[in-house]
């Protein structure tokens, strides 16, 4: 599954780019996201005719999904077409994978003379999917959890229109987009690594810990109109997506 794996490289970066707060860098997020997917198919040795045409007709997806989740999140609306291209491309990806080269070039070339520890005998397709799947766990699987949480009415869209900023649960819950990521990387790197009960510790342990945050929003008179309810299903639907957006991945590499 190289052709996901580059892919997925493209997606990740793109949207690590996006979420940095400087428009500059913002506006590179698509033009680098493109280079990573071209570039670094073209130096894991996928230079055949379905591979270049690949890697040329993937940028599309990337492109749509830029656009479509960043509308979405600023406006509403829009959220299933914006996960629809998302998991669609990936999937095309996956039942095309059959046609594409086998992943070596001169990343291949470099892995082995490096002989990095976590390298080892891994092919290079599965180390560039599992690097992709990483990049997307990172600021991908977030986008994803904001989408859903808008989709459902527990989190507003971010346009400005001019009106004073209402409070939102994630005021309450701070450091969510911090919390998952690290908590997505952490599940697929403990289930990388066979220790999947450990993984489930963790995702009980955040719930543990986020308990004294949710129970004292029950009184608190400053959120206005975010109650315990509100807060609660912030925490839960958000929570729940990133789980499976970390589980997916992990499955993935099996």
């Amino acid at each position: 599954m190289t052709w996901l794996a580059v892919w997925l490289l493209g997606v990740g970066t793109a949207d690590l780019l996006r979420a940095v707060d400087s428009p500059l860098v913002r506006r590179a997020a698509v033009p680098v996201g493109a280079l990573a997917i071209v570039g670094v198919g073209l130096l894991a040795g996928l230079t055949g005719a379905a591979d270049l045409v690949a890697l040329v007709v993937s940028v599309v997806p990337l492109v749509g999904w830029v656009a479509l989740s960043e509308r979405s999140l600023r406006r509403g609306g829009g959220h299933a077409q914006a996960l629809l291209v998302l998991g669609g491309t990936a999937v095309v990806l996956v039942a095309t994978s059959g046609l594409e080269s086998s992943a070596g070039g001169p990343l291949g070339e470099w892995l082995a003379w490096a002989d990095l520890p976590f390298a080892g005998d891994e092919p290079v397709g599965r180390l560039l999917l599992v690097a992709g799947l990483f990049v997307a766990n990172l600021a991908t699987g977030n986008v994803i959890v904001r989408l859903v949480l808008v989709s459902v009415g527990a989190m507003r869209p971010s346009a400005r229109s001019g009106r004073p900023r209402e409070s939102e649960p994630s005021d309450r819950l701070k450091g969510g987009r911090l919390l998952g990521p690290m908590e997505r990387v952490f599940i697929l790197g403990l289930g990388l690594a066979g220790q999947v009960t450990a993984a489930s510790i963790v995702i009980a342990a955040k719930g543990l810990i986020r308990f004294p945050e949710l129970q004292s929003a029950k009184d608190d008179a400053t959120i206005k109109g975010d109650g315990i309810d509100q807060v609660t299903e912030y925490f839960l639907v958000g929570s729940f997506v990133s789980w499976l957006v970390a589980l997916g991945s992990l499955a993935l590499t099996r």
